[in-house]
């Protein structure tokens, strides 16, 4: 009965991500995204998306199913939903109506490729929700299939794995659960807004928060970053912790 629970909150994950992102489409024209143009969190999510169908392929091709769907799992509800489509809402607000343009064309590609590696797991749900994307959403804003079970398979392609990519945000990714769960231990509601400083070592993988702290900011609730340039500058009385290439600390006012 668990299995099923997990499953059904899966299937309802998958359509409440694709129908926020279809409500982004108003106003909005589709392009063509050549890889220059793509930023280092496009970059990130196009590895993962790589990766994965590497693993869910190989696991399919050997009947490994379970192992298949925890990939396909792991990569829509954490890579895709918790981290690449949270974190895209920046270009939404923010950004001129070109950032806009580029950025949904970018996510639709994402979806439909998803949505083609979800497919043999989730054949209803996610052949219903194809029907709904624009014609043009593939990547590069090209014709998508006319059906999902007739679509090509996702596969590994080499020339999207970027290890800088993956390694500085998997960085930020190790940084915004730390400070998480420092929030989490210090009771602090999810919901305020705190200060933090942070202290980053030069020439590590860590050194992506100082050019991602909008992301930073966003994902950990943060309402202010103060950069520190030695740990022993920590404020007084701070609660911190430690990382890969980090410290943070929450300052006690």
């Amino acid at each position: 009965k668990e299995s099923f629970k997990l499953g059904s909150r899966f299937a309802n994950k998958v359509w409440n991500a694709s129908r926020y992102i279809l409500g982004n489409l108003e106003g909005r024209t589709l392009v063509a995204v050549p890889r220059s143009a793509l930023t280092e969190l496009d970059r990130w999510i196009f590895a993962r998306l790589s990766r994965s169908a590497e693993i869910t392929r190989l696991a399919l091709e050997s009947y490994r199913y379970n192992e298949g769907a925890q990939a396909v799992y792991e990569f829509f509800w954490n890579d895709f939903c918790d981290w690449y489509v949270e974190a895209t809402k920046l270009s939404f607000r923010h950004g001129d109506e070109a950032e806009k343009d580029r950025a949904v064309s970018v996510l639709l590609s994402v979806l439909e490729e998803s949505l083609r590696l979800l497919h043999p797991f989730l054949p209803f749900v996610t052949e219903e929700i194809y029907g709904f994307l624009p014609k043009n959403c593939a990547e590069g804003a090209t014709e998508r299939a006319s059906q999902l079970m007739i679509a090509r398979y996702p596969a590994l392609t080499p020339e999207r794995l970027d290890p800088s990519a993956e390694a500085r945000f998997a960085s930020l990714q190790e940084l915004v659960r730390s400070i998480r769960a420092l929030r989490a231990e210090c009771g602090i509601d999810p919901a305020l807004k705190i200060r933090i400083a942070l202290y980053v070592e030069a020439h590590s993988d860590a050194e992506a928060a100082k050019e991602k702290t909008d992301i930073m900011e966003l994902l950990a609730g943060l309402s202010r970053v103060d950069f520190l340039s030695n740990p022993a500058d920590r404020p007084k009385g701070a609660i911190g912790t430690v990382g890969k290439g980090f410290e943070a600390f929450i300052p006690s006012g």
